[in-house]
């Protein structure tokens, strides 16, 4: 028999025997590593607002008994408590205004079949109950913005509040990992990890922290464990609320430590022999914050500053709802972006440790660039001309809401009434204004309403008090239009000046003879002025020894407007025509630049997947010029056919490909299968998918 014959058979007999097991349900896998099976949690609600986001999905409220995967996000409400049960018996709790995600839940194929839980947390509380783990390849970690904890059956736990972190260990020990060192934490003991990732040197918990609310709710109340017993015997009634700790109170309850063991009693006991004092009645926190600016134009950034205080002293936990969808746990002094017209009633909630609570809020009113008109002032009540009383009162309208009514008299400028909060396109507003005691002769009224997106309308009224005798018409005074403008750095405003008597009558336009001057910066052409400068300038208009005054707001220059498409999108390696549910792949997808892009980006894709959702992997990428971006660890678990495609703004997509997806969505459907054939006198390969 040849040589050649030889191969020939032998790939024949190996191709066979693989279609036999097939035929039987059998599946061998030839790999040169080890498979892993993908893992899930179990949500348990403990009380209030808990909601979870499927990988990057909404986030939807939370139903106990809910099974999570790799990806998700629970997040909790200012009273939202939660715990998450892991598939090894290990349990993680969470704590108010909370936000906890799963990076990895599985078990390797190794012999040991090694355990592998690991979550990030970014802000609050939680507390971990760990179990025993079987060998070095296990592990159980948690990463924060500035450290991780790692350990291997242990229970500790997590506070990060303002940018830094602290472990406290309960019992076994945490090893803390920061920017370039680590520590191992033994029980009883804490560390704290600064912002920059600096690892603080080991301390016994302070006081303060041993009878606190959250860690009496994770060892008595949740487990009603024996560790709980006081002094005296009895059991403690649970937690009532946010626990009274030290410092801020943004991130909820403060990690607790066990206070099993302490001498002299616990706080709170009595020291000599009469009866303990009344415990003082807890007063309710008192809400209250500042907005700047709270109107202009979109897209407007409002940062807004917390002013809320507690009559007690004790910190208070603070929770924003921005009115448009968004909200944000703690913060003393948030920013936020309103990106469309319209009114938003921003609300802040503060919270103290015994549950009280109080809100406050506020509108911001965010205008249209595009928006040119002026709100349609008028006065619709004025004194008669000529008038015999020392009394005047004047009612007005505006068919738009804007940062209240404005009234002039004689060239004094006061607010006027109105809803006194600024907005666009709302319903009509009116107001009024009465005064006294004025003196014989010509007088001008003039009420303005400025918009959201910068424009004035204006309304004037002259009359005459004569009071026993006449008086005659002469001239009294010249009105310049418009009172508020805004030009783009560079431009220029042109202006009109009219003249008007004693009896409040016009005289005529006398823009000609009117001379025009502009501070603190800028220059006047006739009756047109411009400035480059930015800011508020001051437009005098003055004529025959009488000036009026009128504003000129100068704004950065907008950027030409952008064409689109600037570039165009296109697969560089296509998603598999067909999949295993749960298994890995990945999409490559090239960026042409087209006119009007830039070289260097840069370019925020977004991988979509139509019919369903992605349960893993990476579905966003921004593309700086470096040529094919790569979407990794894509993964569907859900069987059925779907289209993917990449998207981007001011960019043509990639054409929609087909990928069909096999299995029971599991993540473990349909076992990796590798050949391997063996051909005398070759190198042998292995592959698995």
């Amino acid at each position: 028999m040849s040589e050649k014959t030889k191969r020939g058979l032998e790939i024949s007999i190996t191709a066979v025997f693989v279609l036999a097991l097939l035929l039987v349900g059998a599946v061998l896998v030839f790999s040169g590593g080890t498979a892993s099976a993908k893992q899930f949690a179990t949500l348990h609600l403990l009380g209030g607002q808990v909601a979870v986001q499927r990988g990057s999905g909404a986030f939807a409220s939370g139903e106990d008994g809910t099974s999570l995967r790799e990806g998700d996000t629970i997040r909790t409400g200012p009273d939202g408590r939660a715990s998450i049960e892991y598939f090894d018996g290990s349990l993680t709790r969470i704590d108010f205004d909370t936000s906890f995600t799963l990076v990895t839940l599985e078990t390797l194929g190794n012999e040991a079949s090694s355990k592998v839980i690991e979550s990030s947390q970014a802000d609050g509380n939680s507390y971990h109950r760990v179990a025993e783990l079987a060998n070095a390849e296990s592990r159980f970690e948690t990463e924060t913005p500035t450290a991780t904890a790692s350990v291997q059956g242990t229970e500790y736990a997590l506070l990060v509040s303002q940018g830094s972190t602290t472990i406290a260990v309960v019992s076994g020990v945490v090893t803390a990992r920061g920017a370039t060192t680590s520590v191992d934490v033994p029980a009883g003991k804490m560390v704290v990890v600064g912002t920059g990732g600096a690892v603080g040197p080991i301390q016994d918990i302070p006081l303060e922290l041993l009878d606190s609310d959250w860690f009496r709710f994770n060892r008595c109340q949740a487990d009603d464990a024996a560790a709980c017993e006081e002094a005296d015997g009895e059991e403690p009634a649970g937690p009532t609320g946010h626990p009274k700790g030290s410092g801020e109170g943004d991130q909820g309850s403060t990690p607790p430590i066990s206070n099993a063991g302490d001498e002299g009693g616990h706080e709170g006991g009595t020291t000599g022999d009469g009866p303990p004092p009344p415990p003082q009645l807890n007063q309710p926190p008192q809400a209250g914050f500042a907005a700047s600016p709270q109107l202009g134009p979109a897209p407007l950034r409002v940062r807004f500053t917390d002013a809320s205080r507690d009559p007690d002293g004790d910190p208070v936990s603070r929770h924003w709802n921005f009115g448009d969808g968004a909200t944000r746990p703690g913060g003393l002094s948030p920013t936020h972006t309103f990106r469309e017209p319209g009114d938003y009633t921003v609300t802040l909630r503060v919270f103290d440790p015994d549950g009280e609570r109080d809100s406050s809020s506020k509108v911001i009113h965010v205008g249209s660039v595009g928006d040119h008109d002026p709100p349609n002032v008028k006065i619709t009540d004025a004194p008669g001309n000529p008038s015999d009383s020392r009394n005047a009162h004047f009612s007005f309208t505006s068919d738009e809401e804007g940062r209240g009514f404005e009234c002039r008299l004689d060239g004094e400028r006061e607010p006027c009434g109105g809803s006194g909060a600024p907005g666009p396109n709302t319903a009509a507003v009116s107001g009024s204004i009465s005064y006294s005691n004025l003196s014989q002769g010509r007088h001008a009224f003039s009420v303005s309403m400025t918009d959201a997106s910068g424009n004035t309308g204006t309304a004037s009224y002259a009359w005459t008090i004569d009071i026993g005798g006449g008086v005659e018409p002469a001239f009294d005074h010249i009105v310049i239009s418009p009172a508020n403008a805004t030009i783009q750095s560079g431009d220029s405003q042109a202006y009109s000046a009219e003249a008007f008597d004693t009896d409040g009558a016009s005289m005529g336009n006398v823009t000609a003879d009117t001379t025009f001057s502009i501070t603190p910066n800028g220059s006047c052409d006739g009756h047109t002025c411009s400035a480059k400068q930015l800011g508020a300038h001051t437009v005098t208009g003055t004529f025959s020894g009488d000036s009026d005054n009128a504003i000129l707001t100068v704004e950065e220059a907008s950027p030409p407007p952008s064409t689109c498409p600037n570039y165009a999108l296109s697969f560089h390696s296509r998603p598999p025509t067909s999949q295993e549910a749960g298994h890995q792949f990945i999409v490559q997808v090239m960026v042409e630049v087209l006119a009007g892009g830039s070289s260097n980006g840069p370019l925020d894709i977004q991988l979509s997947l139509q019919g369903g959702n992605f349960s893993g992997g990476e579905t966003s990428a921004t593309w700086t010029g470096q040529g094919v971006l790569t979407f990794n660890h894509l993964t569907i678990d859900e069987a059925g056919t779907y289209g993917i495609s990449a998207s981007a703004s001011c960019a043509s997509p990639t054409d929609v490909a087909s990928i069909t997806i096999d299995g029971d969505g599991n993540g473990r459907a349909g076992a990796a299968l590798g050949l391997v054939l063996v051909i005398p006198g070759r190198r042998w390969f292995s592959s698995r998918r």
